[in-house]
């Protein structure tokens, strides 16, 4: 069933939920059926989820309590699984965080992948042109903004006249 562009299912009870709605219900009712009962004493974070944390965001602490979490799960068991190579999921994770215009996100996975090694400042242009023909400018543009503060930082690119935040410059400038 559609409604207004939107795939619609109707539930076991009989109200409709969109089609990415009930699908990510179904992955959640599959994963938690294979999980199986939870451990009480399972470790907060593994010394592998630190340590793909520090690669993957080389600036992001990693003895926060909440951060601790995704240490054990994102970065412990989903950025370790074979399938993908590291590169590929930082380019995956740099689209995502750019496409939601989660500015944290892609300011982090910017830095971390040129610090890392992971991208090279070539590649990353690269990247923002192919995103900019699907994400559109208006998704596009703050990646830009960050992306080229951050090569005037490694001194890669000169800023433009207007829109510099000179604060942030003088402070990731080498003295």
């Amino acid at each position: 069933m559609k409604h207004e562009g939107i795939i619609m299912h109707k539930s076991t009870t009989g109200t409709l939920l969109p089609g990415y709605l009930s699908a990510l219900l179904l992955v959640m009712v599959a994963c938690s059926a294979v999980a199986g009962p939870e451990e009480e004493d399972a470790p907060t974070a593994s010394p592998s989820g630190r340590a793909m944390q520090a690669q993957v965001y080389s600036d992001m602490e990693a003895d926060d309590p909440w951060l601790e979490i995704g240490q054990e799960h994102l970065f412990g068991q989903i950025w370790t699984r074979p399938g993908l190579t590291i590169k590929e999921r930082r380019l995956i994770s740099l689209s995502i965080a750019s496409a939601m215009g989660s500015r944290l996100g892609f300011a982090a996975h910017l830095r971390g992948a040129l610090e890392s090694g992971d991208l090279t400042e070539d590649e990353l242009w690269e990247w923002l042109i192919h995103f900019t023909q699907y994400a559109g400018y208006p998704k596009a543009a703050p990646v830009w903004s960050e992306y080229r503060m951050l090569l005037a930082e490694r001194g890669s690119m000169p800023l433009p006249a207007m829109g510099v935040d000179q604060d942030r410059l003088e402070k990731a400038s080498p003295r």
